[in-house]
């Protein structure tokens, strides 16, 4: 185990850690899953300032994102690709062509609901 010389940050406020390069990161969870996130001052007070906003504005906002169907999440990934070259555009559309049709559940699923496929391990 690490002694606190060998750690590379130490907690300076909730939400608020401070690494030894000194630099300023927001930890928080999503869904269980612990999310890092730089903050741009290097002042403690604007530091815990950006953190109370981002945490506000951005769990919000990717709730918001991840109650997107699949379909709606498909075109907009197809959108952006709109002012690339004829075969990058054929290239994306067929993959998105092959990938929503073999979609576990229903087109109108939530992004959210997605989980990774786990590999069968092969026996040999």
């Amino acid at each position: 185990m690490r002694t606190n010389q060998e750690k590379r940050y130490s907690r300076v406020a909730e939400w608020i850690y401070r690494y030894n390069s000194g630099g300023f990161r927001l930890r928080h969870k999503v869904e269980g899953k612990t999310m890092w996130h730089k903050v741009k001052s290097v002042d403690l007070q604007a530091a815990s300032r950006e953190a109370r906003d981002a945490l506000k504005t951005g769990i919000l906002v990717q709730r918001k994102q991840s109650a997107r169907t699949v379909t709606k999440f498909s075109q907009e990934g197809l959108s952006r690709y709109n002012n690339a070259a004829e075969t990058t555009r054929k290239k994306v559309a067929g993959y998105h062509a092959k990938v929503l049709p073999h979609w576990q559940g229903k087109s109108n699923a939530s992004v959210a609901s997605a989980k990774k496929k786990r590999r069968r391990k092969v026996q040999r």
